[in-house]
């Protein structure tokens, strides 16, 4: 275990370090840092070399210790450990993958499916007012995650984007380009699906066709 005066010089490196960020996030993180024991402050560091690694994949081979809610052979869910409000949770897939670009369809599917069943239990037991389910646009672990924040009254949780305005011309084309790839995209979909629905009658008339057949040779002399 380090020393009290290694923990000493530690915590002051930390504290120089986090002056850089948000007001809001170094109030949190400089209260956690001085009250650290030195056991504490020792597992932080072996947390952040493992971070290098990706600590969302840490945390999905059990290598770090996480507040898990859910899991199966795709993702786990866990408890944020610096939420945004009471009951933030993080959905992470365990396969690395950086965007939602690179999951499968179903697998997206199936993760929203999670975060909704999640959002409502917690909101069955939290009481929260509502809840935002969003992937986090500034991204600081490159490695895909579904966060849920209980949303309640004067929770000071501010989303903020720079807008700009837009011409009508430029949204009439958007409109009009994007509507067009979305229509593509609807009708490839319903395609697959009929198709696919049309193989699986074929395999299950095949498959009766292959036991009456049976049938039939059993009663042949």
């Amino acid at each position: 275990m380090i020393s009290d005066e290694e923990a000493a010089a530690i915590k002051k490196q930390l504290l120089e370090q986090i002056a850089k960020l948000p007001e809001e996030q170094v109030n949190g993180l400089k209260e956690k840092i001085e009250n650290m024991s030195n056991e504490e402050l020792e597992e932080f560091i072996k947390a952040g070399s493992r971070e290098q690694e990706c600590i969302f994949c840490s945390i999905a081979e059990g290598k770090t210790k996480s507040y898990n809610l859910y899991e199966d052979s795709d993702f786990i869910a866990v408890l944020e450990i610096m939420p945004a409000s009471k009951g933030h949770v993080l959905i992470i897939p365990k396969q690395h993958i950086n965007s939602l670009n690179e999951l499968p369809e179903e697998k997206a599917e199936k993760m929203f499916s999670i975060a909704l069943k999640i959002a409502k239990s917690e909101q069955e037991l939290l009481k929260n007012k509502d809840y935002s389910i969003f992937i986090d646009p500034m991204q600081r672990v490159k490695h895909l995650a579904l966060q849920i924040i209980p949303r309640y009254d004067k929770d000071g949780i501010v989303f903020e984007f720079r807008r700009k305005p837009v011409n009508e011309k430029e949204l009439g084309e958007i409109q009009a380009a994007l509507s067009e790839e979305i229509a593509k995209a609807m009708k490839n979909e319903k395609a697959t699906a009929e198709k696919k629905k049309r193989q699986e009658e074929q395999s299950e008339t095949e498959s009766e066709a292959q036991k009456l057949m049976k049938h039939i040779k059993k009663r042949m002399p």
